[in-house]
This record gives C-alpha cells, sequence and structure tokens, in this order.
C-alpha cells in the first residue's frame, strides 16, 4: 500500500519532506555509529553526535532533498531504488570519509621504508 502514491508537485514536495524529516536524522547517526563500533572506535559516537550530527543532516538535506525531489517527479517507479542507490554510494562515501577526516594518516611500515629510500 502507498502512503503517498500520487505524482504531481505537491506529492514530491510531501514524499521529499517525509523522507528528509523522518529517514534523515535517524539513519546518519546509525550509519556512524555503527562504522565506529565496526572499527572500535564506540567512544567516540557520543562526540560524533555532539559535534558533526546537525552539520551532517544539514548536508543530507543538501543532496538528498533535491535528489528525492528530482527522483519522485522524473524518474519512473522502476528506476527510483536504483536513481536511490546511485546517490546512496556518494552519501555514503562523504559519510566515510566525515567520519575519518580527523585521523592521522601514516603510511603502513613497508610503503614508509620505501619512501624513505
Amino acid at each position: 500500500v502507498r502512503v503517498l502514491p500520487d505524482t504531481g508537485a505537491k506529492a514530491t514536495i510531501q514524499k521529499t519532506v517525509v523522507d528528509q524529516l523522518l529517514f534523515a536524522p535517524i539513519f546518519n547517526p546509525l550509519f556512524v555509529g555503527y562504522l565506529y563500533l565496526l572499527e572500535g572506535r564506540s567512544d567516540q559516537i557520543v562526540d560524533f553526535l555532539k559535534n558533526d550530527w546537525f552539520s551532517v543532516t544539514v548536508s543530507n538535506w543538501k543532496l538528498w532533498g533535491p535528489a528525492q525531489a528530482i527522483n519522485f517527479m522524473f524518474v519512473p517507479a522502476r528506476f527510483q531504488v536504483l536513481f536511490a542507490n546511485c546517490t546512496a554510494v556518494a552519501w555514503n562515501c562523504f559519510l566515510s570519509w566525515k567520519s575519518h577526516r580527523n585521523e592521522a594518516h601514516e603510511p603502513p611500515a613497508e610503503v614508509a621504508e620505501v619512501a624513505s629510500e
């Protein structure tokens, strides 16, 4: 059963607002929290929520708001999941970058040895 089955501009706005207000604020912290948990950095989850949640959510709205509006308005229903998945690849790369941006990246010892020779 489709909750918002219409296709015009009004339905597009409704679908986009529902998607962004219900999904985005929940998915992003879950994604980063799960990532930190898998990486053994669970102690950083609260810091992410305090320091980065809002900026990540705003970035999410900047990408996903227009993307979902385009998706709901112009993409045929049979291709909407594909369109969203392609957008998700870019978004998940951004989330991964955002969650690792403060780390010091040092090359593995083998690479450092070769570079110093």
